[in-house]
C-alpha cells in the first residue's frame, strides 16, 4: 500500500480491542512492579507512534492473514514485544498483543 496521499504523508489508524486494552493494562501493572515502567511506557508510546507513521518498516513480518487481507508483524521495543497486523490496503493497523520481556 502506498503510504502517501495528496502530497502529505498517509497516517494510519491504531486501533485494538478491549481485550488488548485490558492486556495493555495488565502489562504496565506488572512492569510497574518489575521496575520497568518508564521504559515500557516510553515503548509503548514509541510503537504507537511507528505505526500512525509507517507501520510497514516497523519490526519484522511473520504471517500473512489473506482472509482479512492483514498482514502480521511482529516488533521489539525493549521491554516490550508488540504483535500487530497491517491491513493490506486501508491506512490501518490493529495492535493484536502486548507482551513485557
Amino acid at each position: 500500500m502506498k503510504a502517501e496521499g495528496n502530497g502529505q504523508p498517509q497516517r494510519f489508524e491504531v486501533d485494538m480491542s478491549g481485550v488488548v486494552k485490558r492486556q495493555i493494562k495488565q502489562v504496565m501493572k506488572r512492569a510497574r512492579k518489575a521496575g520497568k515502567f518508564e521504559p515500557a511506557l516510553a515503548a509503548l508510546k514509541k510503537v504507537i507512534a511507528r505505526l500512525h507513521a509507517d507501520p510497514w518498516n516497523l519490526g519484522e513480518r511473520f504471517k500473512d492473514f489473506k482472509h482479512l487481507k492483514l498482514v502480521g508483524h511482529v516488533a521489539v521495543v525493549w521491554p516490550l514485544a508488540v504483535h500487530f497486523a497491517i491491513h493490506e490496503t486501508r491506512p490501518i493497523a490493529y495492535i493484536m498483543k502486548v507482551v513485557l520481556l
